[in-house]
């Protein structure tokens, strides 16, 4: 048996929902579709950014404009507008949407492509507003926005302007101040019209100062009479006065102030009239000087040209200037006297008609120079105007004229004349003198040279005698013998001396230059004194030098002059009270120079020898029964030698304790 179960279950409540469901939806569809079709035809760009990658689901015309004409439609905001990567944009979105929280700001700048032609800086009204779903949630960005690009450019432009202009008042040297009608307060003011009156803008004491403002009383200088001036103040006819209440342009009048702080001053003042919409005067725009100081300069420098003038009359020198078309604007007595010409007839007139004959002239070339290069010039020259010599001074000025001196030096001229015959014979006598010089070291030359061949001869044979080439030689002939090749030696080096001198003198002498060492200098030198100083029985010591010390010298001719300081030591160092005689050799050394110091305990020299010593053939000791020998060339050959290689020896003495000679060369 079959059995038919039917279930009937009552739906009306879910149809009347999904038809009220329906009902929504098609409502929200509509509702969609107004929104999507209002948003599109908005004026405002609009954009709709879906989801957290702000992708632009929805974007009107007005928004493709400012975007460059490029259609951002379904693209993420980053996507479309890559050019705004690190500005702040982004992150905004990203904050509005995580938040929830609407954002929205005026004149934000961005720097992106706004017409398709490349970047560029605008300037947006924007605002981003959350869009949520049914649940609450945020799933969409609203974002609008105003280009108001051209509206704060010009607000910027004017900002930077007002700038500008407050920085030139901030700066001028001059008061700026508006001064409000009637009473002439003062609302705005400079920093320079505020220390020019002693006030500030709005403080305590300027209500009651402003009303005594138009007050002032006339400084010194102000044109009318005690009349004239009485009978302004009565009526108020003061500068400030007349712009605020007549509406007169003032210009560059002087008044003299008394500040808050009861200091007088002067000012030069202008003032022009301020009016409003209506053609009323609503105030004065006064420009105010304080030239207290330059009164009191002007007060000076008008005694200061007293007393110049009062020191032009009085000098010895004549004096006179001119304008720079070279018209006579002073002259003084001095130059009356000299041109004898009145200067009342000079003034005003022009130089070169009044003074023809000196046309052409080398004062008229100078003066034309400074007039054209405005550099100075002294010089003398025979004036043309009145014969005389005269020193003269020519100084431009700043004017564009010329000051002029001049004195006569025609005394002068004419000492200096025969001054100059006397130095022409005194070098014809001294050219003569040289002359005789260089005869007399051509005629040492030649005689050392002569003299050296019989004594050459003369060491020769006595050396063949000893020798016994011509027969046995007894010890006494030895001895004599000895003697007699002693003396040749001797003899010779003299003869060898009086030749290098000679030599030095004509300047024949040749320098070859380089970096000598100066311990290796002072060690060869030694060892060749070495055997004097044992013979002596004298002490010698070397202070030394740093291996690297080099000087700058012809090495023979250094030796010699160390061989000669040396050799001298020794020649004139002995024994004294049983104490055995000392030489040392010390170095200094400055930046540029090297100093060799040889240094003795010897007789010493005598002052008034000291400065002779490098003279040629004088010797300290100059007794015929003197024990040393010599003809006195060594220390002027040594001398000139020094000088030859840029340096220079010198000496210091003291009888009785020693003597110290010192040779200076340059530092290699």
């Amino acid at each position: 048996m079959r059995y038919l179960v039917h279930y009937v279950e009552d739906v009306t409540e879910r149809v009347h929902a999904e038809a009220e469901r329906a009902r929504l939806v098609a409502a929200l569809a509509a509702e969609r579709g107004q929104l999507r079709a209002a948003l599109l035809q908005a004026m405002t760009p609009m954009a709709l950014l879906v989801g957290p990658e702000h992708r632009l689901e929805l974007v009107n015309d007005a928004y493709k404009r400012v975007s460059g004409g490029r259609d951002v439609t379904g693209l993420t905001y980053r996507e479309a507008f890559p050019e705004l990567e690190g500005q702040p944009f982004f992150d905004i979105q990203d904050r509005v949407y995580a938040t929830g929280e609407p954002w929205a700001a005026t004149a934000v700048p961005v720097r992106y492509d706004r017409l398709g032609a490349g970047l560029e800086d605008a300037y947006f009204d924007l605002r981003y507003e959350p869009v949520r779903d049914a649940e609450g949630r945020v799933f969409a960005l609203l974002s609008y926005g105003v280009d108001v690009t051209e509206q704060t450019r010009a607000h910027l432009a004017a900002e930077r302007e007002r700038q500008r202009l407050a920085a030139v008042l901030e700066h001028l040297p001059v008061g700026v101040t508006f001064a409000e009608a009637p009473a002439g307060r003062h609302s705005v003011s400079n920093p320079a019209a505020v220390a020019i009156w002693g006030v500030v803008p709005a403080s305590p004491e300027v209500a009651a100062y402003s009303r005594d403002f138009v007050g002032f009383r006339p400084g010194p200088g102000a044109p009318g009479s005690p009349e004239e001036a009485a009978r302004r103040i009565a009526s108020h006819e003061w500068p400030l006065a007349r712009a605020l209440a007549q509406g007169e342009v003032v210009q560059d009048e002087l008044v003299e102030i008394e500040r808050p702080d009861g200091a007088r001053r002067l000012v030069s003042l202008s003032a022009a009239p301020v009016r409003d919409a209506d053609g009323r005067v609503d105030g004065a725009l006064v420009t105010s000087v304080d030239v207290t100081e330059r009164e009191r300069l002007l007060a000076e420098s008008e005694a200061a040209r007293a007393r110049v003038t009062a020191v032009l009359e009085s000098i010895g020198d004549a004096f006179y200037a001119v304008d720079a078309e070279f018209r006579f604007t002073y002259v003084n007595r001095r130059a009356e006297a000299l041109w004898q010409r009145c200067r009342e007839d000079l003034i005003g007139r022009h130089y070169w008609s009044e003074f023809p004959a000196a046309v052409g002239s080398e004062s008229y070339r100078m003066h034309h120079q400074v007039m054209s290069e405005r550099r100075p010039v002294h010089y003398e020259t025979i004036s043309p105007l009145t014969d005389l010599w005269i020193d003269v001074s020519i100084y431009p000025e700043a004017g564009g004229g010329l000051a002029c001196y001049f004195r006569d030096i025609t005394a002068r001229k004419t000492a200096e004349a025969a001054r100059e015959a006397a130095v022409a014979r005194a070098e014809g006598a001294r050219a003569e003198a040289e002359q005789a010089n260089r005869g007399k070291s051509e005629f040492l030359a030649v005689m050392s040279h002569e003299l050296r061949t019989p004594l050459n001869a003369i060491g020769g044979y006595a050396e063949l005698i000893e020798l016994g080439i011509h027969g046995p030689v007894t010890e006494a002939q030895r001895t004599a013998l000895a003697r007699i090749q002693q003396s040749q030696r001797h003899l010779l080096g003299l003869i060898a001396g009086v030749l290098d001198y000679s030599r030095v003198e004509a300047g024949a002498v040749t320098y070859r230059l380089a970096d000598v060492p100066v311990g290796e200098a002072v060690a060869e030198a030694e060892a060749l004194v070495a055997p004097q100083l044992r013979a002596k029985g004298l002490g010698y010591a070397w202070s030394g030098a740093p291996p690297e010390l080099h000087m700058r010298a012809d090495r023979e001719k250094l030796q010699q002059i160390l061989l000669n300081l040396l050799g001298n030591a020794v020649k004139f160092t002995r024994p004294r009270d049983g104490v055995p005689g000392r030489i040392e050799v010390a170095c200094t050394v400055d930046e540029e120079r090297v100093h060799l110091h040889v240094r003795d305990t010897g007789v010493g020299i005598a002052p008034e020898q000291l400065e002779r010593i490098f003279e040629p053939f004088v010797q300290a000791d100059q007794r015929l029964t003197r024990a040393q020998e010599g003809v006195g060339l060594g220390l002027a050959i040594s001398r000139d030698l020094a000088r030859g290689m840029g340096g220079d020896l010198t000496a210091a003495s003291v009888p009785g304790v020693g003597s110290t000679f010192s040779l200076t060369l340059p530092r290699a």
